[in-house]
């Protein structure tokens, strides 16, 4: 029998790509295979999280994308919410997120 997969919603791939660029920070090859986006699906989070100050692009020939101080907040927003409403899951409900983002 064959699983298929939910679709994920714009909160959780942007807890993945915050998740992913938190610490060291990630370039933008590393993002697309460990949040499984295609790499112009990846320029558009890219993009809106930059924008949004929830992550900053480094000016290096290889770009590194690191979480800024309000994107570590947000993702201590997501975790006091899967605290909250623990039936959420690790991914499970974040669709609630999606009309606020």
């Amino acid at each position: 029998m064959m699983m298929l997969r939910k679709r994920r919603g714009k909160g959780q791939i942007i807890h993945e790509i915050l998740s992913l660029c938190n610490g060291e920070g990630a370039g933008k090859t590393r993002i697309v295979y460990a949040s499984n986006l295609n790499f112009a699906n990846a320029k558009e989070y890219l993009d809106l999280l930059v924008k949004n100050d929830l992550l900053e692009a480094g000016h290096e020939e290889a770009t590194l994308y690191k979480t800024t101080q309000k994107g570590i907040e947000l993702l201590e927003c997501f975790k006091a919410i899967q605290k909250m409403i623990p039936e959420l899951g690790n991914w499970g409900g974040w669709q609630i997120l999606q009309g606020a983002l």
